[in-house]
C-alpha cells in the first residue's frame, strides 16, 4: 500500500517544495492535482511537458506521483488523451476522473446514459497506457453520491480500466447510519484507492454563518475536535 496526499490544498507549492513537505511528513507520494488551477493548471501549462518535470524533481526527494486528479469526464476533448498517455509514459498508473453533476429530480436515467456513454468511450485509452481510472463517489451533489449508484454505471466497464476511488467521508455523509458500511462491502471488488477523510452531519443554528439546518463538516479523524473551518467538499 501507498501513501499519499491530495494536494489539493497545496497547489501554491512548486515541486521541489512540495516534495520536501511530503518527505518530512513520512508520506509516500502525492495525489497531484493535474486540473484547472491545480499544482499543474491545465488551462495554463502543458501536461505534456510539465508533468516529467514535476515527477523528476519530486523523485529527488524520494516522492512518488502514486497518482493524479484530474477533472476529465469523457474522451473527447484532447487534453483527455494527453493526459492518460503522458501519465502511462511516466508509469503513474492511478487517476482521479471529475464529477458528473445531478441535475435534480427526473434526470437519473438521463444523467446514467452519458456517464456509461463517457466511461465506455474512455475505457479502450485507459487499457492501451496502462492507466486506470478511479470515480469518486462525491455526496450531495455528484450523480454518483454512493457506490450502489456508481456500480450500476460501472457495469460492462473493463475493471482493469475504471474502479472505485471509495472515500469513507463521503460515502458516512450519505449512509450516516450504517449505509457507508453496505457500501464499502458492497464495492469492494472494485475498489483499488481508498481517501482517509472524516466527515461528520452538525446542526447549525444561529452561529452567524449563513447556514442553518443540518451541514457536514470536516472534522479530525479522531472526531474528537472539529475543524475550525466550514467546507463545502
Amino acid at each position: 500500500m501507498e501513501l499519499c496526499m491530495f494536494t489539493k490544498f497545496l497547489t501554491e507549492m512548486d515541486a521541489d517544495t512540495l516534495g520536501k513537505t511530503m518527505k518530512d511528513l513520512g508520506l509516500d507520494g502525492v495525489d497531484l492535482a493535474v486540473r484547472e488551477d491545480g499544482n499543474i493548471d491545465i488551462n495554463k501549462q502543458s501536461v505534456s511537458k510539465e508533468l516529467p518535470k514535476f515527477k523528476e524533481t519530486l523523485k529527488k526527494h524520494g516522492i512518488n506521483i502514486s497518482m493524479i486528479t484530474t477533472n476529465i469526464v469523457d474522451a473527447g476533448p484532447a487534453l483527455a488523451r494527453e493526459t492518460i498517455e503522458t501519465a502511462g509514459k511516466l508509469g503513474i498508473k492511478y487517476m482521479k476522473l471529475g464529477y458528473w453533476d445531478w441535475k435534480g429530480f427526473g434526470t437519473y436515467h438521463e444523467t446514467a446514459a452519458v456517464i456509461k456513454k463517457a466511461l465506455k468511450g474512455l475505457e479502450p485509452i485507459l487499457l492501451d497506457n496502462g492507466v486506470k481510472a478511479g470515480v469518486h463517489p462525491h455526496s450531495v451533489w455528484s450523480a454518483a453520491p454512493n457506490a450502489n449508484h456508481l456500480l450500476r454505471y460501472l457495469e460492462g466497464i473493463n475493471e482493469k480500466a475504471v474502479g472505485v476511488y471509495f472515500d469513507v467521508g463521503h460515502a458516512f455523509i450519505e449512509g450516516s447510519g450504517n449505509g457507508w458500511a453496505h457500501d464499502f462491502e458492497l464495492a469492494q471488488d472494485r475498489i483499488f484507492m481508498l481517501a482517509v477523510k472524516n466527515l461528520a452531519w452538525y446542526k447549525m443554528e444561529g452561529e452567524g454563518n449563513g447556514k442553518n439546518g443540518w451541514v457536514f463538516r470536516l472534522v479530525p479523524l479522531d472526531c474528537e475536535s472539529l475543524h475550525s473551518s466550514m467546507y463545502s467538499v
